[in-house]
């Protein structure tokens, strides 16, 4: 994984539980259970920001299609088109899909889950470009920080919730799927 760990280097990696993307792969399959038990036209886009180019790539703009969001997330491995993070490019196209693609009156939300540190785009501070972004999100969009490892900048990720209104929760790595489901209700009860 730290030598070829890109998908054009190794491209069964997506396979292996590697932590902390498998927690990651699980609390997004948990969250589409819960999108999907609504009675409502939810749709749901995945954007990723590790991309090839050190930006981020919408992998899916809205849909309701949610198994084959779910399917690319779990065909992804740690660092599959670059291994930085560029948190930051990833609320903005996030942002940019919302915009173009959001229905009229619907309540837009950007759920921003991460494993890691903001370490992209080089040549400025991540971090604070990571911070930057939340400044052009409509005002009905709020954020969720979801943070896997121990080395997770969560205190970025509260920053991020706090200047949308949104809500930041942490799942540590090596959970069971039940106590991830415990954090989705606990955040679900919050954002009533």
């Amino acid at each position: 994984m730290e030598v070829r760990g890109q998908y054009n280097q190794t491209s069964d990696l997506w396979k292996v539980s590697e932590q902390p993307v498998t927690a990651l792969k699980d609390s997004f399959s948990i969250f589409l259970s819960y999108l999907e038990a609504a009675p409502t036209d939810d749709r749901v886009g995945l954007v990723i920001y590790t991309a090839a180019n050190s930006k981020a790539i919408v992998e899916h703009s809205l849909t309701t299609e949610f198994d084959e969001v779910s399917d690319t997330v779990q065909h992804r491995q740690a660092g599959h088109y670059d291994p930085y993070t560029n948190i930051g490019d990833g609320i903005r196209y996030g942002r940019d899909d919302l915009e173009d693609f959001g229905r009229v009156g619907a309540f837009k939300k950007i759920v921003l889950m991460t494993d890691g540190l903001a370490n992209r785009p080089t040549g400025v501070n991540a971090a604070q470009y990571t911070r930057d972004q939340p400044n052009s999100v409509p005002t009905r969009a709020s954020r969720l920080s979801r943070s896997a490892c121990a080395s997770a900048d969560v205190n970025l990720m509260q920053d991020v919730a706090d200047m949308t209104g949104g809500v930041h929760f942490n799942i540590p790595g090596g959970q069971t799927g039940q106590d991830t489901r415990r954090s989705w209700r606990r955040y679900s009860a919050k954002c009533r």
